[in-house]
């Protein structure tokens, strides 16, 4: 395998000497008849997932050093995972940033999963998204790989929002991180992503239970537990960009299916379980916790969530368990 260039190099050169990389090493991705078997079905035919979310790596901080001690953690499980999904944010911000920074952030990414053996699949958070933010990025928004088409080339995906089967179940990410045609984004999928949502879960076999993944998520109460801000003039007040805006069509999407069991995100850094409708909507905290300065603990909230990351056994009949994981990072 050619060797990760050094960021001050081409962007054209970097993409050349880490296809091989992106295309058959864990940061992986691409939609595919034929993903990747599970390492280890157990007898029962249930699989382990490890869902990695707002890693958020960067050079400073120790971000780098933390991403490798969490890695070895999972690797280091009893079952180590068959799989590995990657919950978006995966690096510190790519959205503001300028082109060397974009691609030292690359790097970093790259280089931090260079010893995973564990498949990888990826969905797109906010800070994955290049230069969204034209001000700040110094970007003109017709840079070949501006916007979401950075996170792609980086994932190894061809689209943002995709499915695949794996063991006994189906996976379907997201695209939920939209522009609000300025400097920031909101969280929605579009009535195209909601056509072809509703089409994939109509084609999938009756009894194979179904795993969405999204960088934002569906749905979660920590938009209201963890965030003192949550009352405006009397009245709830939830951002969307906290939170799915149309999380409604999207729940009547999902539980009218009869075959979504689990929907899981991040972004939040913050822990919590939803159930309704037949659906769990899971949000998993952050590896970085509070982007690599310690502990998530919001201001003004009892809210607290140590570094680290979710897993789930998924069975054949569409039972699960989660199980959030502190990897022992001290910042």
């Amino acid at each position: 395998m050619e060797p990760i260039p050094h960021p001050a190099a081409s962007r054209r050169d970097f993409l050349a000497a880490s296809a091989a990389l992106l295309a058959t090493g864990p940061l992986a991705g691409r939609a595919s008849a034929n993903p990747p078997a599970a390492n280890a079905t157990a007898a029962d035919g249930s699989i382990v997932i490890a869902h990695l979310t707002d890693v958020h790596v960067q050079p400073e901080l120790r971000a780098q050093e933390g991403l490798a001690a969490c890695l070895e953690h999972v690797h280091g499980l009893t079952r180590r995972p068959d799989l590995i999904l990657g919950g978006g944010d995966m690096v510190m911000d790519v959205f503001a940033t300028d082109r060397s920074r974009a691609d030292l952030l690359r790097k970093c990414l790259a280089d931090g999963f260079k010893g995973c053996t564990i498949p990888v699949r990826h969905c797109v958070g906010n800070h994955d998204i290049y230069g969204w933010n034209r001000e700040r990025s110094k970007t003109t928004g017709d840079e070949a790989d501006w916007g979401k088409k950075w996170a792609l080339e980086t994932f190894g995906l061809e689209t943002a929002a995709y499915s695949f089967d794996h063991g006994a179940w189906h996976f379907i990410a997201l695209d939920g991180v939209q522009t609000d045609g300025g400097k920031g984004y909101l969280a929605r999928i579009d009535d195209a992503q909601l056509a072809w949502l509703k089409a994939d879960l109509a084609a999938v076999p009756a009894g194979r239970p179904v795993l969405v993944w999204s960088h934002i998520p569906v749905l979660t109460a920590t938009v209201i537990t963890g965030d003192a801000g949550s009352e405006k003039d009397g009245k709830l007040a939830i951002s969307n960009a906290e939170m799915h805006a149309d999380a409604a069509r999207i729940h009547r999407t999902l539980a009218g299916s009869g075959k979504v069991r689990l929907c899981l995100s991040g972004h939040i850094h913050l822990v919590d379980r939803i159930d309704v409708d037949g659906v769990s909507y899971v949000c998993d905290g952050a590896v970085s916790g509070a982007w690599w300065k310690g502990p998530h603990v919001p201001k003004e909230t009892p809210s607290r969530c140590v570094e680290g990351y979710g897993t789930v056994e998924l069975r054949p009949d569409g039972s699960f368990t989660h199980e959030y994981r502190d990897f022992g990072w001290k910042a």
